[in-house]
């Protein structure tokens, strides 16, 4: 469901740069009726945002999600449609492991409309770190599950491109990160407890390859 609903709005948002208080956008709406445009307003003192990706359970309930600068800082950015309107979502950064300063989403998706999910990545003490955010009513609980050790070694950076699960209690989040000096590994988290928990597993490589993930 996720993609074919995503390709409904492949001209919606994507990539766009924000410059001053608000900008122009598409909305669901306007595919059936082309003349129909929408103003989204960023955030009181955001200066841009950058919307990346769409995921939708049904007209009620379509999320948009990306990031934004605020005082110099890049921060998570999440907007739900609200009958014509879209309001706008920033939730904060995860309070560990180290100090937190910005953050951006990838990707989001739900299994229903209450167990959704946007991932992306964000820097925490100088280092890249994955970070998922379940949402919890109106909030969005952030964290960021550790990254791997591979033959002693911990992994010093990791991304998160995409999430998806059969259903909620079976989540998968994918990506790339690596150790120091080490090729780029495809990266892939599970949690099977509702986003409480998150488990790595590394997906195999040949020797000296790289690996991404995207979706």
């Amino acid at each position: 469901m996720k993609h074919s609903f995503k390709n409904l709005f492949v001209i919606i948002m994507i990539l766009i740069s924000l410059i001053g208080s608000s900008i122009q956008a598409t909305s669901v709406d306007a595919l059936a009726y082309p003349d129909a445009n929408i103003t989204v307003s960023l955030p009181a003192s955001w200066q841009t945002a950058k919307l990346i990706d769409v995921w939708g359970y049904d007209a009620s309930n379509v999320y948009i999600a990306g990031n934004g600068t605020s005082s110099g800082a890049t921060l998570p950015l999440i907007y739900k449609k609200n009958g014509t309107a879209w309001d706008p979502s920033t939730p904060g950064l995860p309070t560990a492991p180290g100090t937190w300063t910005s953050g951006s989403l990838k990707a989001v998706w739900g299994a229903d409309t209450t167990n959704i999910y946007t991932v992306g990545n964000g820097t925490s003490s100088g280092a890249t770190l994955p970070v998922i955010y379940k949402k919890n009513g109106t909030a969005w609980d952030p964290s960021s599950p550790d990254l791997p050790v591979t033959e002693g070694e911990p992994w010093i950076a990791g991304f998160l491109e995409d999430v998806w699960g059969p259903s909620a209690s079976d989540v998968y989040a994918v990506g790339y990160g690596s150790t120091f000096g080490a090729p780029t590994k495809p990266l892939v988290y599970r949690s099977t407890d509702n986003g409480a928990n998150w488990e790595y597993s590394l997906p195999p490589l040949l020797a000296s390859w790289n690996g991404y993930l995207y979706g």
